[in-house]
């Protein structure tokens, strides 16, 4: 958040996200990297529906943990003040 312009911002954040899928963590990201390199290189198709319904879990799991219980509280601290 240095940064003032948001190309610098961009930048650090396409690093943070390419490391984050190299090192293979379980998450939406990673995974659709991961799994889409799979599926290029001729994974059989038996697989297709476990890597889909890893995908759904996990974008279910990010939504309403960082989405919703983090985003909200966030939202929270970050409301207006009323002028009373």
């Amino acid at each position: 958040m240095h940064f003032k312009e948001a190309f610098p911002k961009m930048i650090v954040l396409m690093i943070g996200v390419t490391i984050f899928a190299y090192m293979g963590y379980e998450h939406v990201i990673a995974n659709g990297i991961i799994f889409t390199g799979a599926v290029v290189n001729g994974i059989s198709s038996e697989y297709y529906l476990d890597i889909i319904k890893n995908i759904i879990m996990s974008g279910l799991g990010n939504y309403i943990g960082g989405g919703l219980l983090i985003g909200l509280y966030y939202a929270y601290l970050n409301a207006p003040k009323s002028s009373k």
